[in-house]
């Protein structure tokens, strides 16, 4: 029998573990769309269309979507204080994003000019004499 190591160890390589949570994460998403497509529309597919268009396990989309619903405790609506709040926290997150990219691309910038200034002057004390 194979076995899983414990996700809190650190023995699983980066790669792999960018393979988990993007599994995770896709499985996260399907199963929230599943919920919200079935919440907000009278008429839907069965799971095992939405299992097939994941790639997942008609049982896996079952399991997923039971244990989801159970996380949230069976209440799908939100009001509206709740999701402004959400609107707010989105744009904060999305704020901070673009002000670190900004910051990481200033860097860059700073970083390539030395690096050419850098280059260009082991040029100059490279170059033969007369």
């Amino acid at each position: 029998m194979i076995r899983r190591p414990p996700r809190s160890t650190h023995c699983i390589s980066s790669a792999a573990s960018d393979v988990y949570k993007r599994q995770s994460v896709h499985r996260l998403v399907l199963t929230s769309m599943v919920l919200a497509i079935k919440y907000l529309d009278d008429l839907y597919y069965n799971n095992s269309v939405y299992a097939t268009i994941g790639g997942i396990s008609l049982d896996e989309i079952n399991r997923l979507e039971r244990h989801m619903m159970g996380l949230l405790h069976y209440k799908l609506h939100i009001g509206e204080e709740m999701f402004l709040q959400y609107v707010a926290g989105m744009r904060a997150q999305y704020e901070r994003m673009v002000e670190e990219k900004e910051r990481l691309a200033e860097s860059f910038k700073e970083l390539s000019k030395s690096f050419s200034e850098a280059t260009s002057m082991s040029e100059v004390a490279t170059l033969p004499s007369d």
